[in-house]
């Protein structure tokens, strides 16, 4: 599980990911809080080698250059897409991609049932 302390410094990020990745294409930024709670929930309970490995590089993601989730939009895509080309942190894009857009629809989908 990830302790406090990491999950305060991943929040910021995994929100703004979770506002570039899915929230602003579908207007969900109801959502967003709900879905970065479960996707630090599900990277905390990865399996150690996984999830310390996702939150080190979501970390890392924030540390490089200027504060990631304050940076202007176009700004912060052009920084994804360059990830993205890195053969190492293409995954991480990817993981990003898929999982957060999951998470999403999952959250939505169990709102609309409730």
């Amino acid at each position: 599980m990830l302790r406090g302390l990491t999950k305060a410094a991943l929040r910021p990020t995994v929100e703004q990911l979770i506002r570039d990745l899915v929230a602003d294409e579908f207007e969900g930024e109801a959502l967003v809080k709900e879905v970065c709670c479960r996707m630090l929930r599900t990277i905390g309970n990865m399996p150690p080698h996984l999830g310390t490995g996702m939150a080190a590089l979501t970390l890392a993601f924030e540390a490089t250059g200027p504060v990631w989730h304050r940076l202007p939009a176009a700004t912060r895509k052009a920084r994804f897409e360059a990830w993205r080309r890195r053969p190492v942190l293409k995954d991480w894009v990817t993981f990003w991609e898929k999982m957060g857009v999951f998470v999403y629809w999952s959250v939505l989908e169990e709102r609309e049932n409730a």
